[in-house]
């Protein structure tokens, strides 16, 4: 078997963490032996990728000095005494840990997984955008860097990325835990009050300046005196932040917007939807979107990265940061007849099981892993 490691950030709920547990579920495991490293903490990500049968490890490093070189030493023990073949990392700051504890620990073969489309955009941290800018000189030392999308690689090459290796691996949707619900359809309306026949768009991302929510907000309220029915969902990381809550209560919207939270139920929540958004600033493959076209849901989306590319056919795509367009986009799709509507969302599930299905995804990550695995008796050393 070969014996892999993915070292990630932390596996708190987002979309390359869900990504990687997804991947995992479908590993072959008469091939694979995975042992997933987080850096941080195990997080709610952690905890299904354990029930999966895969071994979790925890760090626990914390942002001051002493807690990352502890953190880096028992790394580095770990890679020497778990022998992987290959180690895959996933987010910048395990880019950068992986890379240096793999050479110290004597990992034949190292990878890194891009999971962001633009490393220099404004909404990211100062410390982040400058990591980038580092793994970029470090960028020929992996043996191959994987991107999800093909907008990722063209951004991180502009600011210097060149590795020996690019290869392309867009992320999988499992079209079977996402597919289209009516049941889930109505009993969501009747979980939140919602009239039964009500329009409701739904924005499922973790509250962040790139995920531009005060766009969609302002969309929101624009919509709403079109359409007074109209009912709004936000799902994801931090939607339940203060902010945000006032936010919405500045437009009016307090009784048409429902703050769900980070949800662990979101094939049903995705399934209930009318229209699913996403209002991003910078997107290198939309989780979200992908699963509400998986459910047959039409999506209207930023013209940003590949997104049209992504949605076309099976959607809109308007301009970043122009709540007007946005707005007529929704209403646009809810004005068309019903079976104009379903067919833009069935020709969104046919694309996503041509090409952007889980299966896919994991094939092509264990032809790669097949592909780059060094003989396993040399890598044990024997």
């Amino acid at each position: 078997m070969i014996r892999l490691a993915f070292v990630i950030t932390g596996l708190q709920v987002g979309g390359a963490e869900l990504v990687l547990a997804s991947l995992l579920s479908r590993l072959d495991r008469s091939k694979f032996d995975p042992l997933v490293i987080s850096l941080t903490e195990s997080g709610p990500i952690g905890a299904e990728i354990s029930r999966g049968g895969t071994r979790v490890l925890a760090l626990g490093m914390r942002r001051d000095l002493i807690s990352v070189v502890s953190g880096m030493r028992r790394l580095v023990g770990l890679l020497r005494k778990e022998k992987p073949q290959i180690l895959l990392t996933w987010l910048y700051h395990a880019d950068l840990a992986g890379l240096v504890a793999s050479r110290i620990a004597g990992v034949p073969r190292i990878g890194w997984n891009l999971h962001c489309s633009r490393p220099m955009a404004a909404e990211l941290r100062f410390s982040t955008r400058l990591l980038a800018r580092l793994l970029a000189k470090l960028s020929p030392l992996p043996d191959f860097v994987v991107t999800v999308s093909k907008a990722s690689r063209i951004e991180h090459e502009k600011i210097g990325y060149h590795p020996r290796k690019w290869l392309l691996i867009p992320n999988g949707i499992d079209t079977a835990l996402f597919q289209p619900d009516a049941e889930a359809r109505q009993a969501l309306r009747a979980n939140l009050g919602i009239p039964a026949a009500a329009p409701v768009v739904g924005l499922f991302a973790r509250y962040n300046p790139i995920k531009d929510h005060a766009t969609f907000l302002d969309a929101a309220r624009i919509a709403h005196e079109s359409r007074p029915d109209l009912h709004f969902l936000l799902a994801g990381q931090g939607v339940d932040d203060p902010g945000l809550a006032c936010l919405i209560g500045k437009r009016g919207l307090k009784e048409c917007v429902h703050i769900l939270g980070e949800r662990r139920d979101m094939p049903r929540l995705t399934a209930a939807l009318d229209i699913a958004v996403s209002a991003s600033r910078s997107e290198a493959f939309s989780l979200a979107i992908g699963e509400a076209m998986a459910c047959g849901v039409p999506c209207t989306v930023t013209d940003v990265d590949e997104l049209p590319i992504l949605v076309a056919g099976a959607g809109m795509a308007v301009p970043p940061g122009q709540p007007d367009a946005m707005a007529a986009a929704w209403l646009e799709i809810l004005a068309m007849p019903d079976e104009a509507r379903q067919a833009m969302g069935l020709l969104g599930r046919e694309k996503i099981i041509a090409d952007y299905s889980l299966t896919s995804m994991a094939a092509r990550y264990e032809a790669l892993f097949t592909e780059n695995a060094p003989d396993s008796t040399a890598a044990d050393g024997r």
